[in-house]
């Protein structure tokens, strides 16, 4: 039976739409250049790899009940080390509760010798006073507890987690580190006859352009920057264009009911889905990239890293959260989370903004030294 150094777990895999199973794929195809590598995941994604040899499946669910047949399908796998893809609601759908992965964990640890590790994609539920958040947010604690309290090495998407984890473990504290985070899209040549192409279909000629990328959620305040795209375009006579990237145009005036529907259609574009091709050409037309985050920017935060791997400057939030390489980096711009004081900077920034400044080298190799996958994997490793 052949043995793999490593074996990587995780319900999500390629092809899978998602986030962390594109992160699991770039990870294991950067990982592989290096070492032998094997990936336990669900059966839907496993049938999707069947014509791959080192793609493995097990169930897609962690009950509790099947403790056992789990560890009979890893143990089935021979791997020096195992690295699980971790955030709680990946385990389970029921609150992201489940003990299973501890007892998986804990048998491993004790009973084969084998290297464990976790990489934590998020640590837990927020802590807000309802009784549903408390009960969530207690019990992931216990998971983190009877995880990374009891492996050998403990990987983080960001600073702020490390520093959290090494100080709910302190026992743990030195195996516990940051792994940046890798954009899931890849940087495409853009030629100029493509750029122009796109210039006349969206009718951008003339026009600085803005943009962002991802899901319509309320944290990523997409109304607050569509308030100050209409006053400075509607009011201040301001040529400045928002390409949405992801978001159809059905989604956009449904969203967003108090702009006036001829002003959604002339100044911002919903693309719609487009693959990793199309949307590293979309971001490259940029001359800024837009990003609230709540809780600030952080080495996890993939739709800004895609914007700075093309090589875009991005204007974003910080807080405590925040991972300390992001500051003072040429074409990173920082505010605050607070709204009105995001607001009143992203107004004053796109008054400035110059439509003749496309993708910048700096920016591009701030992206390459930090969080490039060769990088992150050569990190991985001297761990």
């Amino acid at each position: 039976m052949k043995t793999y150094d490593t074996l990587i777990v995780s319900p999500k895999f390629y092809p899978v739409d998602d986030g962390l199973g594109h992160y699991t794929t770039c990870f294991y195809n950067e990982l592989s250049k290096h070492q032998s590598v094997a990936v336990a995941t669900s059966e839907k994604w496993a049938s999707a790899n069947s014509d791959k040899e080192d793609v493995y499946c097990f169930l897609p669910e962690w009950k509790i009940t099947q403790t056992f047949k789990i560890i009979q399908q890893i143990n089935l796998i021979n791997a020096n080390e195992i690295l699980f893809q971790y955030v709680p609601f990946m385990y389970s759908k029921r609150g992201g509760i489940n003990f299973t992965i501890i007892f998986v964990t804990l048998y491993l640890k004790l009973f084969k010798t084998k290297k464990i590790k976790f990489m934590f994609h998020e640590l837990h539920y927020p802590l807000q006073p309802n009784l549903k958040a408390m009960i969530m947010w207690f019990f992931h604690h216990l998971m983190l507890l009877g995880t990374a309290g009891i492996v050998d090495r403990s990987h983080t998407s960001t600073e702020f987690f490390a520093k959290y984890l090494q100080r709910f473990l302190p026992w743990k504290k030195g195996s516990i580190s940051h792994l940046p985070v890798g954009s899931n899209i890849s940087k495409y040549e853009f030629t100029s006859s493509e750029k122009e192409q796109l210039i006349d279909k969206y009718e951008l000629d003339g026009y600085a352009l803005i943009g962002c990328f991802g899901s319509f959620h309320p944290s990523k305040e997409y109304a607050t920057i569509l308030s100050v795209l209409y006053e400075l375009v509607i009011e201040e006579k301001r040529k400045i264009k928002l390409i949405f990237i992801g978001a159809n145009e059905k989604q956009l005036m449904s969203q967003f009911p108090q702009f006036e529907k001829e002003f959604l259609t002339k100044f911002v574009i919903a693309t719609g889905y487009l693959e990793d091709e199309d949307v590293s050409k979309h971001l490259q037309l940029l001359n800024l990239f837009i990003g609230y985050f709540v809780d600030g920017v952080s080495s996890r935060r993939g739709s800004l890293l895609a914007a700075l791997k093309n090589g875009i400057p991005v204007f974003s939030t910080h807080s405590r959260k925040t991972c300390g390489l992001f500051y003072n980096k040429t074409g990173v711009y920082l505010s605050d989370t607070n709204t009105k004081i995001f607001r009143d900077q992203l107004k004053e920034k796109l008054r400035e903004i110059d439509e003749n400044i496309g993708p910048q080298g700096d920016i591009d190799n701030f992206y390459t030294e930090n969080f490039a996958w060769e990088k992150i994997v050569l990190k991985y490793l001297a761990a």
